[in-house]
């Protein structure tokens, strides 16, 4: 048994042994221990890991637990369910222009992923820095965490969050080199996606990839059917979708900016406690956990279902995931979008009418919809108000 109570399975922590989770073309389930449940416990968080296992995420990114005896005891029974967990630290006032700086925090990435038997960490960098100070400092990360890789034997992630460049995947990565200019987004989370929806844009969505920060104050709500749209465009997108916990099924936020920050990885003093924080729960004293109770309501579990469909489909249709989208491949017009990944394309319907959307290629099945009604037509799809589908076509006329 583990301090938390937590019995780890057998032959767990191995690290070698293990495949592994590489995060492209995947869903990251972003999980804050504290709140996740009543309890804030480890032993707690474990016990709903076949919730996650249900839903079809492959990753959990961890937050809110520091170098105790827990991590270690989440980490296997989580990788005893075949999910893999990236940990989520930050360190403030980071001075990138310092060698030594650098040097520290690259150790500590890779003493963390060895240590701990992580399959990823994601670095929240806080404090000023230059473009080529961040460059200098990515290229180092990656050649150390892609040398630790081989060493194990199975695949690693490593995303920065820095004020430079938002979050970015590091490793493993095929976009354009951080630092760029107008780089393009690695993740993608609902909230970027609801408060575009809500303005309801005659020319569509500005862009797809919206990665908001976690907390931020004013989300919009949105209704039932575009709360469905967005779930669809979020996870049928290019990006790897994030998913704040509780999502999956509607729940009421968390407030997520009244906790602590997270813990430092190198540096004293790097994370500091807000006003009001309970070590005997491990949250902020006014921080209200997941209401689980709310998962059982018909509505929350059609929005689960909703999840869980899209997410089954983004496995089994491997283009939703990784197709690259070609300038050419995104479509707009009066309340309505498509977006063509392979020879698949999502089409959403903004407006509160009926609509017919042409798909500028012969559609041949609907594999998911988020409302009844949708039919196919010699060139077009026909969609219910505020709804969408993702279609597969047999040939297009543009290329």
């Amino acid at each position: 048994m583990t301090a938390a109570g937590v019995a780890r399975p057998r032959g767990a922590g191995a690290g070698r042994t293990r495949a592994g989770h590489d995060l492209r073309g995947g869903v990251l389930y972003r999980l804050r221990l504290p709140t996740f449940t009543p309890q804030g416990t480890v032993a707690a968080a474990v016990d709903r890991l076949p919730h996650l296992g249900d839903l079809g995420v492959e990753v959990v990114e961890l937050r809110g637990v520091d170098t105790s005896p827990d991590l270690p005891a989440f980490v296997d029974a989580a990788h005893a369910r075949g999910l893999g967990v990236v940990l989520h630290v930050e360190h403030e006032r980071f001075d990138a222009d310092s060698d030594a700086a650098q040097h520290a925090l690259v150790s500590a990435v890779a003493r963390r992923l060895r240590e701990h038997h992580l399959d990823g960490l994601r670095v929240r960098i806080r404090g000023r820095a230059t473009d080529a100070a961040i460059n200098r400092l990515y290229a180092q990360l990656a050649a150390e965490v892609t040398v630790l890789s081989v060493q194990l034997g199975r695949p690693l992630s490593l995303i920065v969050d820095s004020d430079v460049d938002g979050a970015r995947l590091v490793v493993p990565s095929e976009a354009p080199a951080p630092g760029a200019a107008n780089p393009e987004r690695d993740f993608a989370s609902l909230r970027g996606l609801t408060d575009v929806l809500a303005r309801r844009p005659a020319a569509g969505l500005p862009a797809l990839d919206v990665d908001d920060p976690v907390g931020r104050e004013g989300a919009t709500t949105l209704s039932r059917g575009l709360r469905r749209v967005a779930t669809t465009l979020l996870l049928t997108g290019p990006a790897i979708p994030v998913l704040t916990m509780g999502e999956e099924w509607g729940a009421t936020p968390v407030d997520e900016q009244r906790h602590v920050a997270e813990p430092a990885m190198v540096g004293a003093g790097a994370g500091r406690a807000a006003p009001r924080w309970s070590a005997a729960t491990g949250r902020h004293a006014d921080a209200v956990p997941l209401d689980w109770s709310e998962r059982d309501r018909p509505a929350q579990r059609e929005l689960l279902r909703l999840y869980r469909d899209l997410i089954a489909l983004r496995r089994r249709e491997p283009q939703l995931g990784t197709a690259p989208v070609r300038p050419d491949g995104v479509r707009r017009g009066d309340h309505f979008l498509t977006v063509r990944r392979g020879s698949r394309v999502v089409v959403a319907n903004l407006g509160r009418t009926p609509r017919r959307v042409n798909v500028a290629g012969v559609p041949r099945r609907v594999l998911l919809a988020t409302e009844l009604g949708v039919c196919l037509t010699h060139d077009a799809v026909d969609l219910p108000p505020e709804s969408a589908a993702v279609v597969e076509c047999a040939r297009f006329d543009r290329r």
